[in-house]
């Protein structure tokens, strides 16, 4: 029994010493890459910042999560050499972040056609697109977040192809994101691009943090909307675009 016992004390020791060793490694690593986004600029997690890094940045920063996602799975004592199932997968995780996951981070916006708006300049036609598939990423846990969102515009001097919303949505949406920020973003860009009269932004989404963990609130969903120009002015407007998103959720 002391044999056992001591064994197990000379292997705790062992552990000990080399986590120690790992940890005083990693500090340093640590201060390069602060240093590193200290010099891009501190920028929120949901926020575009294609102007700031280039397409070699990227190349190398995929290489280098490749070893990070290696040494978190082996930190985790799952073997990335041997066990057939996750051998390769440090860079698919690299890829999957960089390329599809967290794409609107990285990428330019979207190349947004908008045509002059001829027959609707005083029109108070409500024009609403959705459900538009939504697949995010929480910002808290890195959790994905899986819903639809509804726009809703009233045009002002110009229109937007239906298949931009589409575009549109998904690259705000391919950040880490928390939803209440998210349809405030969605509503920024429909307004840069076309400026209209009003701008209305409805979402539904399951969040993986309350369904996987924590509470495990199996059947919640989040919903959330913003409201602008004639929609905000006027219940009328609101009330009708609500109206519309309720048929299309229940039929």
């Amino acid at each position: 029994m002391n044999k056992v016992r001591n064994h197990g004390e000379r292997m705790d020791k062992k552990v000990d010493d080399i986590l120690n060793n790992a940890e005083k490694q990693l500090q340093e690593i640590e201060k390069d890459i602060i240093q590193l986004r200290k010099l891009i600029g501190f920028k929120s997690a949901n926020e575009n910042i294609a102007e700031h890094v280039s397409e070699k940045y990227l190349l190398r920063a995929e290489k280098l999560l490749v070893r990070y996602f290696n040494l978190i799975l082996q930190t985790l004592l799952i073997d990335t050499e041997e066990d057939y199932n996750v051998i390769g997968t440090p860079r698919r995780l690299a890829k999957m972040y960089i390329h599809e996951i967290l794409a609107g981070r990285y990428q330019e916006p979207p190349k947004i056609c908008c045509f002059p708006n001829v027959h609707q300049k005083s029109s108070s036609a409500i024009n609403m697109i959705g459900p538009i598939r939504v697949r995010s990423l929480c910002a808290h846990h890195f959790l994905p977040i899986n819903g639809y969102v509804w726009c809703g515009v009233v045009y002002g001097e110009k229109l937007l192809g239906l298949s931009k919303f589409k575009r549109i949505v998904e690259w705000v949406m391919t950040r880490p994101q928390i939803q209440e920020e998210a349809v405030e973003q969605l509503a920024d860009e429909f307004e840069r691009y076309i400026q209209p009269r009003g701008t209305a932004i409805y979402m539904q989404a399951a969040h993986s943090c309350m369904l996987w963990r924590g509470v495990k609130a199996e059947m919640s969903q989040f919903s959330n909307y913003t409201r602008r120009g004639l929609f905000a002015d006027s219940e009328e407007y609101f009330s009708s675009f609500m109206r519309m998103v309720a048929l299309q959720i229940h039929n």
